[in-house]
């Protein structure tokens, strides 16, 4: 009886952690879609919650934020829809699992998607690294892995529609 309360458990753990994480390619797909409600029928049914959404207007995105809670209440992860009124290929995506260790796991499937490195550099606020980040491409989206030297633990993937990501990268909307 013990044996089996321990595999019930263990499963219900495994399981709470493989519903937090998302593949690059759920995350195109999610990215893809138009509004923030398509997307949160897909998280909620992994167990992720509505944080905030913020509408789009004209000249602005919108942006919509879910959390998966850990076990640890510090070791949320985390996705933002950043989202357009007009065009959904405007849409961005960007997952923050709840540990570092998932860094060479999104690298690794990058490479199978055969992304090949378009730049990297850091984002500066004052004097300080807010973030340093590789981009990656392919014909049709750009992969930007973030870390964050101030929050070792602390990594992010982001994914643009490329021809949206080239046109905005210089009016610093990442």
């Amino acid at each position: 009886m013990k044996l089996f309360i321990f595999c019930l458990r263990s499963f219900f753990l495994t399981v709470s952690v493989l519903a937090q994480n998302l593949s690059v390619n759920t995350l195109i797909k999610l990215r893809q879609m138009r509004t923030p409600s398509y997307i949160h029928q897909k998280l909620e049914g992994k167990g992720w919650k509505l944080v905030s959404v913020t509408e789009p207007t004209l000249d602005k995105q919108g942006v919509a934020v879910w959390s998966y809670e850990s076990v640890r209440k510090s070791d949320n992860a985390w996705v933002y829809l950043y989202y357009s009124m007009t065009d959904y290929r405007q849409n961005g995506i960007e997952y923050h699992p709840n540990c570092s260790c998932k860094m060479p796991k999104l690298q690794k499937k990058i490479k199978q998607r055969k992304m090949k490195k378009l730049d990297e550099g850091e984002r500066r606020e004052g004097i300080d690294v807010k973030y340093k980040y590789t981009a990656y491409a392919d014909s049709n989206y750009i992969s930007r892995l973030l870390t964050y030297p101030n929050e070792p633990n602390n990594i992010a993937i982001q994914i643009f529609d490329k021809d949206y990501y080239v046109v905005q990268e210089n009016n610093d909307l990442l």
